[in-house]
């Protein structure tokens, strides 16, 4: 998966992600400083196995170009429950809207972490 830039780390901006009926995601960035900023749930889970990954089929803003992104099994096991539940709310969880390998852009959103879960209107604990 090419993550798009988030840009200046001033701009506190983040990546949500919304769930299709076809178990895909669509992910987007939000600014968390803007007066508009939509409503979103935060998904707390349990990584896992750091070498089992699993492929989740995932689209950029508007784009309909499919992309594959690695994600923890227990993460697809939650975003499986959920859309069994009819969940239709932007998420964010740490593995998908948080590019694991730029280490600058990873350290300064694990950095906003507090503000990311606050900011939330939920927060989903996902016990397996």
């Amino acid at each position: 998966y090419r993550y798009q830039s988030l840009g200046d780390p001033e701009s506190k901006r983040i990546r949500v992600f919304s769930l299709l009926p076809d178990g895909s995601i669509r992910i987007q960035p939000i600014s968390l400083n803007a007066t508009d900023t939509p409503r979103y749930e935060a998904l707390s889970y349990c990584w896992g196995n750091p070498n089992e990954l699993w492929a989740l089929r995932c689209f950029e803003g508007d784009s309909q170009e499919e992309q594959i992104l690695y994600v923890p099994q227990n993460l697809l096991y939650a975003l499986s429950a959920l859309l069994r539940d009819g969940f239709d709310t932007l998420l964010w969880a740490d593995s998908i809207c948080i590019n694991q390998a730029d280490t600058s852009e990873k350290s300064w959103q694990v950095s906003m972490m507090t503000d990311i879960y606050k900011n939330a209107s939920r927060v989903i604990v996902f016990l397996g």
